[in-house]
C-alpha cells in the first residue's frame, strides 16, 4: 500500500474514532480507560508471569520472554527447544543493535549449509506454538493499549 493510501485509511479511521466516542457522549456514556497498571497487570496475569520476573529484560523483549515462559508452562507436547529460541531471540537483539552486521562470513556459510535440510517436524511444529503464543499475545497487548512495548519483529 502506498503512503498516500495508508494516510486516507488512518484518516477514516479517526473519523470513525471520533464519531464512535461523540455517539457515546450524546447518549450520556462515559467511556473508561484502565489505569496502564491495571492494563499491564491483565497482560501479565493472562501470560501467567509476574512484573518482577521481567525487570532486567529490556522493554521491547519483555513481550517474547513473557510469551516464552507462557509457552514453557503450556506447551503440550512439552518443548525441547528453549535453547534454540533463546539464541534466535539473542542474535535478533545483537543484529537489532548493530544494524544487521552480527553473524556474517563464515558463520553465514554453516547457515547456508542448514537452510539445504528441512526442519525436523516435531522441532517446527514447536516455534509453530511459540509463534502463535506470540501472536496471541501481541494481539491481547494491543487490546489493552499496549501496557507493553511491541517487540521488533522482522
Amino acid at each position: 500500500m502506498e503512503v498516500k493510501g495508508l494516510c486516507s485509511l488512518l484518516e477514516d479511521y479517526r473519523h470513525i474514532y471520533q464519531a464512535f466516542f461523540k455517539n457515546l457522549s450524546d447518549r450520556g456514556i462515559k467511556p473508561y480507560v484502565a489505569d496502564p497498571a491495571v492494563r499491564l497487570r491483565v497482560c501479565l496475569e493472562t501470560l501467567g508471569v509476574e512484573e518482577e520476573t521481567l525487570e532486567g529484560v529490556p522493554a521491547h523483549l519483555r513481550l517474547p520472554v513473557a510469551v516464552t515462559r507462557y509457552w514453557l508452562r503450556r506447551a503440550s507436547p512439552e518443548p525441547t527447544v528453549l535453547k534454540a529460541l533463546l539464541m534466535v531471540m539473542v542474535q535478533g537483539e545483537l543484529n537489532r543493535q548493530t544494524g544487521g552486521t552480527t553473524g556474517i562470513g563464515v558463520g553465514e556459510q554453516k547457515l547456508t549449509k542448514h537452510r539445504k535440510q528441512l526442519p525436523d517436524g516435531v522441532v517446527a511444529h514447536r516455534f509453530n506454538q511459540w509463534q502463535a503464543s506470540l501472536k496471541d499475545a501481541s494481539q491481547l497487548n494491543l487490546l489493552l493499549c499496549k501496557p507493553l512495548p511491541e517487540p521488533h519483529f522482522a
